[in-house]
């Protein structure tokens, strides 16, 4: 796989339509920018934009690129990029009791993802 702003978005589309389903008036949160860097110290970071309110910038590793599988990269991609939205719900900037509410519903009803606090490289 390699990490192209086009595929972020449909990662962000699809994070989207899974985030609808269990949270209650999820709200699309507006991603003014997406970076793909070189990071190798995260998969993938989302801050509020310091000028506009409910505006966010997402940063994305072009790490996914090693992972060998791609239908497997893709899914890593999409659990990332949940995370990432999840900080933009209200109260769940950090991984705090909401955040993990709201990681845990998406987690039963997609066993295909696996959201977490954590992430290792595997």
């Amino acid at each position: 796989m390699f990490v192209t702003e086009k595929l972020v978005r449909q990662a962000i589309k699809n994070a989207h339509d899974v985030l609808k389903t269990v949270v209650t008036n999820y709200s699309e949160p507006f991603i003014k920018n997406i970076k793909i860097t070189n990071a190798t110290s995260y998969w993938a970071t989302i801050q509020k934009d310091r000028e506009y309110k409910d505006t966010y910038n997402l940063r994305v590793s072009k790490s996914f690129n090693l992972i060998p599988d791609e239908e497997r990269a893709q899914r890593r991609l999409e659990e990332c990029i949940i995370h990432e939205l999840i900080h933009t719900l209200p109260k769940c900037w950090n991984h705090g009791h909401y955040f993990q509410v709201y990681a845990h519903r998406v987690n039963i009803k997609y066993p295909m993802y696996r959201i977490q606090t954590q992430t290792s490289n595997s």
